[in-house]
């Protein structure tokens, strides 16, 4: 049976907001290529392990999960499970609180899943995460973090699957990344924490990941992120 681990430990945020300014203990932006057919697909518990909210249910969590399609305005859908204070809360009111809240998370990636068929011609990655990047890097949590599951093969004015685009990944990669922040710059990202998560199909498809996640870790990392990558175990 194979069992998945994403390397997804979250950082402390390093200055930023004040104590008093926190609103969420944990703030998770998901990002799913619905152009991929994705074998990897976390689930709400292996989302939500990641924040100890069993260990303690007081917690504030935000979760949003963002689609990659061929479309700039593509689905995306927020959760909330706002914080609260243990000394003047209800347990059991707050117990069925983040029941519901886990409950609607996995009813929605639950449906995701099913409607990712991988049937859409283009792959807007970059537009996209710029813009999750960008807001997650705003909010005022004191974990900050973003999952991408995508083979993170741009497909849109600039695609990788252009060879000579491609070779520049790794030639030239200052020159790519400098087409792609014409349109949608990154602000800072200190603080963030980035998890690449992709089981690519074959050799071919493995090779292209490892390149093209080399290169958005590079920029990623660059403007301040922590940056990892999932795989899978038997």
């Amino acid at each position: 049976m194979k069992q998945l681990f994403i390397f997804f430990c979250i950082c402390p945020l390093l200055g930023g907001c004040s104590f008093s300014e926190v609103k969420y203990d944990y703030a998770i932006s998901m990002v799913i290529d619905r152009t991929d057919v994705l074998e990897l697909l976390p689930n709400e518990e292996d989302i939500l392990n990641t924040t100890g909210l069993d260990a303690d249910m007081w917690q504030g969590v935000y979760i949003e999960v963002s689609e990659i399609s061929d479309m700039d305005a593509s689905g995306h859908k927020i959760f909330v499970l706002p914080k609260e204070n243990s000394l003047l809360g209800n347990p059991t009111a707050r117990k069925a609180k983040v029941a519901r809240f886990k409950n609607d998370l996995g009813q929605y990636l639950a449906a995701v899943q099913k409607q990712n068929t991988g049937a859409l011609a283009h792959s807007i990655i970059w537009r996209t995460l710029a813009n999750q990047l960008n807001d997650l890097g705003k909010m005022q949590a004191v974990h900050k973090s973003c999952l991408v599951c995508s083979d993170l093969m741009e497909n849109s004015d600039v695609s990788f699957y252009s060879p000579c685009t491609f070779s520049l990944l790794q030639s030239d990669p200052k020159a790519v990344e400098n087409e792609l922040e014409k349109g949608c710059p990154i602000d800072t990202l200190q603080g963030v924490h980035i998890c690449f998560l992709y089981k690519p199909a074959n050799y071919d498809a493995n090779k292209s990941y490892r390149i093209a996640s080399t290169f958005f870790k590079s920029i990623f990392a660059g403007k301040g992120a922590r940056v990892t990558v999932g795989t899978i175990v038997n």
